[in-house]
């Protein structure tokens, strides 16, 4: 029998029907026989948690899933991923959210990449989806598709990952030999996948095969309910901040070829910013706004207005 794989699935019980119900018939699709699910439920609701467990029956019928309820650290998005590690007993393991789904080649394709190639890390590709909540004539909520597009190919690089996060959650699968002493932070509100892979390449064990197939999607809202947005940014540098400094001090040999994969990086990063502004720039409305703004007389005039304003709500 091939060797087991494990997928990580963790969700707080939210969604089911919308999300979690496309997340494990993904896997049902799977291609790959040897298959655990690791579902970890982050809730102490338990109406939400019964209601979860009482949602995958029908799926257990055809898909071999251990449940697992997470009642403690509500909010701490790496404690129901370590709680999963501690209860690994497979060769391969991979970690899926709720939200987002695997293409039926995800197992087979990559745990082959990793067996003919003696490898202890397999990437692929994923495809970029943004959904929209819609609401049909009965009066149920359903996800709308409004965009397809695959992630920008990005070549496998030691220090390129060491100073961004590329790689989604959801397009590896790794050999579980390579987990020894590694962790998920719990210190930290998000980019615990980034820190963690970021333990990974640091190892002497890790090995990498990559390849140009997508395997997954990578499902976001066109709302702000996602996990990162404009209103978090800041906690999202903290963490960010949080992961430097817990590896600053760490050593480790870089290839002189990998750091040309830094170069083209940034340029394409400065790229898409140049083309954004170039955007900003042609829009009407800005161009009203920016002769405004360096109109010499009407500026004093704002200024004047705005003191005036300032001194009648002192008064």
């Amino acid at each position: 029998m091939k060797g087991k794989w494990t997928v990580v699935l963790r969700t707080q019980g939210k969604g089911l029907e919308l999300e979690l119900n496309n997340a494990l018939n993904s896997l049902i699709a799977q291609t790959y026989e040897n298959l655990l699910v690791l579902l970890m439920i982050h809730s102490n609701n338990e109406k939400i948690i019964e209601k979860t467990l009482s949602f995958i029956k029908p799926f257990q019928k055809m898909l071999n899933i251990k449940p697992i309820v997470l009642r403690d650290k509500q909010g701490n998005r790496s404690y129901p991923l370590n709680a999963a590690l501690k209860n690994l007993d497979c060769e391969y393991l991979s970690f899926l959210d709720d939200d987002d789904i695997y293409y039926p080649n995800m197992g087979s394709t990559l745990i082959k990449a990793l067996e003919d190639n003696d490898k202890t890390f397999a990437l692929g590709r994923s495809i970029d989806v943004i959904e929209r909540l819609e609401t049909n004539i009965a009066g149920e909520e359903y996800l709308y598709t409004v965009s397809k597009a695959k992630r920008p190919y990005q070549e496998f690089s030691k220090p390129l990952l060491l100073l961004e996060n590329f790689i989604p959650f959801n397009t590896f699968i790794l050999k579980t030999s390579l987990l020894d002493g590694v962790k998920f932070n719990e210190d930290m509100t998000y980019l615990e996948d980034w820190d963690f892979l970021k333990q990974l390449i640091l190892k002497e064990e890790f090995s990498f095969i990559q390849l140009d197939v997508p395997i997954s999607e990578y499902r976001r809202r066109n709302d702000i309910t996602d996990t990162f947005n404009e209103d978090n940014y800041e906690k999202w540098l903290k963490s960010r901040e949080t992961t430097d400094n817990r590896l600053k001090d760490k050593e480790t040999v870089i290839r002189i070829g990998d750091l040309k994969h830094i170069k083209s990086f940034y340029e394409n990063e400065f790229e898409k910013q140049r083309a954004g502004i170039e955007i900003i720039r042609n829009n009407p409305g800005y161009r009203i706004w920016d002769k405004a703004i360096n109109n010499r007389i009407l500026k004093n005039t704002v200024v004047k207005l705005v003191r005036k304003v300032r001194g009648l709500l002192h008064k």
